[in-house]
């Protein structure tokens, strides 16, 4: 890391940001519980595009054993779900399973209640209690949080994260 970029981070911008990200996952956290109570008709193994490219492509979909679109509100309530997140090419690029969700298709954020895990590459993130913004890019479990590495996922990505420039000179090579 250069000089410039490391002293380019406002960790006080990122803090209030942080700040900001938590109060909007108390406020999920209160939408999934008044959506819960509110399901009383849901639809039973629903697949729905969340999110499209501008070719119609699908970017982003929510599959359900259960889920109830609350359409005035712009929300979607989800049990025994799993959403995947495609590439341009259609490949799943991350894959996300929960036991139960809550969407707001206008703020572009998330609240997952109970147990959820994460896949993305190589790299694993499970625990309780997931918030997740895509406008921002940020996602965080509150408890029980466990990570785990395999490897290389299928384009090298995560040992060119993990060791920077040595990981393009070779196997078991180092600067």
């Amino acid at each position: 890391m250069t000089a410039a970029a490391a002293f380019g981070f406002d960790s006080e911008a990122w803090l209030a940001k942080r700040a900001a990200l938590d109060a909007d996952a108390q406020r999920m956290r209160s939408v999934w519980s008044e959506c819960s109570a509110s399901a009383t008709s849901p639809a039973e193994n629903l697949a729905i595009p969340i999110d499209l490219y501008e070719d119609g492509s699908p970017k982003f979909v929510l599959k359900a054993e259960k889920a109830q679109i609350f359409i005035e509100e712009k929300l979607v309530w989800a049990e025994g779900v799993e959403a995947m997140l495609y590439d341009r090419r259609g490949a799943v690029s991350a894959r996300a399973t929960a036991a139960n969700c809550v969407i707001d298709r206008r703020t572009e954020c998330g609240w997952c209640e109970g147990r959820a895990r994460v896949d993305y590459g190589a790299y694993s993130l499970e625990g309780e209690g997931l918030y997740f913004s895509k406008r921002e890019g940020f996602a965080k479990i509150f408890d029980s949080v466990s990570m785990r590495a395999s490897g290389l996922d299928a384009g090298g990505k995560s040992m060119k994260a993990l060791l920077g420039d040595r990981a393009r000179k070779g196997k078991g090579t180092t600067k």
